[in-house]
């Protein structure tokens, strides 16, 4: 019973065949390829070195002193942002892992305020939504009491240890994963600035400069996906950059063998989709082409709302030599042509037509299956 289903795919594969001849084939014979585009900006990503933010020391005339303290990223000060905005705003929130209150003095002194400042983007300080304080002891968001506000009674000669957290009201829309979230928002200089004021009960004030430097972002290169994905032999790279949302969108094509291409889609470093394009395909997309006369196939299962994938072919022979990817994203726009590696193509069917015809019935089947 099964005997008619491999005798016709095998036809099938005779019939393509015969029709499609590499040999000679020139991409400079085909018709003008439409203009390659490249509209509207790109990320720029500005990352600082976070051993290189500058170190302050405390200043004003009150005998409390502010420190930080600890070593590497316990010193750090960490970002993160709300989940969803609200009104075209939302929070950004800024932790210093410990601040030390020193009391020089050989009085206890009270502390009724401890406020906060921070630099725009034009050099202006700006107040803070909230400050808060908290046992530096904790050792995770869950385990946080924060007290229910900033009125400190410090004993003389003796340190006190806190971790603080800054809120900034920002007004855009907060990052859309959470390694966009986990940083100043890029609206906001960097480095980030904060100035932290003590008030103490004797009129007395003491002020704190910290900085906060954003962990680096890395954006898909044809370089970071080859290194990432373990990527070789790469015929192209293509990508268009959604600015809104600081995600890049690409497609990379690449031999994985002999036999086949490999065109991988994605957003940022989040993992990618894949189709491969083999000699049968090969052969069946020209077929298709010289049976409806036309020299581009849109490729339907391989598009998404971001990518569109469209096969090209000669005007003559209908020789498939290239594919157009357009990407779009809400800020970008990507057109670029991309030829096919014909000599491979070429080394590939010379390497079936040498094959036994049993073993090219068999491969012509499985490919099908």
């Amino acid at each position: 019973m099964e005997y008619p289903l491999v005798f016709e795919e095998d036809d099938v594969a005779a019939e393509l065949q015969e029709e499609l001849n590499y040999d000679g084939f020139n991409v400079d014979d085909t018709s003008k390829m439409v203009p390659n585009i490249h509209e509207g900006p790109e990320l720029k990503i500005v990352n600082i070195d976070q051993t290189q933010i500058n170190k302050h020391t405390c200043e004003g005339n009150s005998m409390v002193r502010l420190l930080l303290t600890g070593k590497g990223k316990d010193r750090n000060v960490q970002a993160n942002q709300d989940t969803f905005g609200s009104d075209g705003e939302f929070l950004n929130y800024f932790f210093i892992p410990k601040l030390v209150f020193h009391n020089k003095s050989k009085e206890p002194i009270s502390i009724i305020e401890l406020s906060g400042e921070y630099e725009d983007s034009h050099g202006n300080w700006c107040e803070c939504h909230n400050i808060k304080l908290c046992s530096a002891l904790s050792e995770n968001d869950a385990n946080y009491n924060w007290l229910p506000d900033t009125t400190l009674n410090l004993e003389p000669l003796k340190l006190t240890t806190f971790r603080v957290r800054v809120d900034v009201k920002v007004k855009g829309t907060p990052g859309s994963s959470t390694k966009h979230r986990t940083r100043a928002h890029k609206s906001l200089p960097q480095p980030f600035k904060i100035r932290l004021t003590l008030h103490d009960t004797e009129g007395k004030t003491a002020s704190l400069l910290v900085e906060q430097a954003n962990e680096p972002f890395v954006l898909p290169t044809k370089e970071i996906i080859r290194k990432n994905f373990d990527f070789e032999n790469i015929v192209a790279f293509v990508y268009a950059d959604d600015c809104d949302a600081d995600d890049r969108y690409w497609v990379i094509i690449y031999y994985e063998d002999k036999s086949k291409l490999r065109f991988s889609f994605g957003y940022s470093l989040n993992g990618c989709e894949t189709k491969y394009l083999d000699t049968w395909l090969i052969k069946d997309l020209c077929n298709q082409a010289k049976k409806t006369a036309t020299t581009e196939i849109v490729l339907d299962e391989w598009n998404h709302d971001w990518r569109t994938i469209t096969a090209l072919f000669d005007k003559e022979t209908f020789i498939l030599f290239g594919f157009r990817i357009e990407l779009k994203t809400d800020t970008s726009k990507t057109r670029e042509t991309v030829l096919l590696p014909l000599d491979k193509i070429r080394e590939r069917l010379a390497i079936e037509k040498l094959q036994p015809e049993d073993d090219r019935i068999l491969t012509t089947y499985t490919s099908i299956s």
